[in-house]
């Protein structure tokens, strides 16, 4: 049973050390907010305002996000590890380092986001929007990327050893020498030296 936290008001607040278990948060906001190794395991957050907020250092394990709004938000080192996202924006986030393995997007609008150096290991972007999104340096290993349009998306330097070009948009997309070999590899052509 999750114990309710509605309408909270953290907005501009600077919150070091949080701890919630099964707690579920509901129309409130973080805006502006500077939270700092804070822990949040199952829990769920419905109508909240992230937005402009810093996440630093603070995790987010097996939480669900259903209509967030995550405006220039920032996550920096945080483990976002299972987490599941439903109907959120995603407008100008940025995530920096950290864990979101085996989360799930499916479907979220993350034009424009930026992801460096993030474990994305089994994420689940099936059919989420990346066009025109960075997502540099990071473990993309056994991510789910079904219908996931990739148009003019800055890979460079991320792990592309299990991507299928035939499964998603792939057009403009910004890759280096040695990812492209990969691609090859992975779409069956025999890559030789001249």
């Amino acid at each position: 049973m999750h114990t309710q936290l509605p309408d909270f008001d953290w907005e501009d607040q600077e919150l070091p050390d949080l701890s919630y278990d099964h707690t579920r948060f509901t129309d409130g906001t973080l805006i502006g907010a500077q939270l700092s190794t804070s822990t949040f395991d199952t829990c769920r957050f419905g109508n909240v305002a992230f937005n402009t907020a810093t996440l630093r250092s603070s995790a987010f394990t097996n939480c669900t996000f259903t209509r967030c709004s995550f405006f220039d938000t920032s996550f920096d080192d945080c483990r976002v590890f299972g987490s599941t996202f439903d109907r959120c924006t995603f407008t100008a986030l940025k995530a920096t380092g950290g864990d979101w393995s085996l989360s799930s997007m499916i479907g979220a609008d993350l034009r424009g986001a930026e992801f460096t150096d993030v474990r994305l290991r089994e994420i689940d972007f099936t059919n989420a929007r990346l066009e025109g999104a960075a997502v540099r340096d990071c473990d993309l290993s056994g991510a789910l990327l079904l219908g996931t349009n990739l148009t003019e998306c800055d890979l460079r330097g991320s792990n592309l050893s299990t991507l299928d070009p035939s499964e998603c948009s792939l057009r403009g997309a910004v890759i280096t020498w040695q990812q492209s070999i990969d691609l090859a590899t992975a779409m069956g052509l025999d890559v030789r030296p001249d």
